[in-house]
């Protein structure tokens, strides 16, 4: 209970975003496999909430070209299972990242999407 405000309660409430998290070998090439949580798919600012979050254990994510991805997949592919994002992959901006479906450069992307 609060004890200047009889009757209220404070709780304290944590919300993960990312199920898993880990770097992999793709169409060789380096990716981060990132498993976004249901907070992460839903809420459509979770990109700003992840990258401080994770960029402790992938420095790598605080790359604008990586931000620029994984803000494409939250706002673009929130239903993908899994995103992944390539620090090989150009710095474009985040337009051109959108246009190019969250895989600016020659990267193919093996799942096609």
């Amino acid at each position: 209970m609060c004890a200047d405000r009889p009757g209220t309660r404070v709780t304290a409430t944590t919300t993960t975003l990312v199920d898993h998290a880990a770097w992999v070998r793709r169409a060789g090439t380096r990716s981060l496999a990132l498993t976004p949580s249901w907070a992460a798919r839903t809420w459509g600012d979770s990109a700003s909430a992840l990258v401080p979050a994770l960029r402790g254990e992938f420095p790598e994510l605080a790359r604008p070209g990586m931000v620029d991805q994984l803000r494409c997949h939250v706002a673009f592919a929130p239903r993908k299972p899994v995103w992944h994002l390539e620090p090989d992959r150009p710095d474009v901006g985040y337009a051109a990242t959108v246009a190019a479906a969250c895989n600016p450069g020659r990267l193919v992307d093996p799942d096609g999407r």
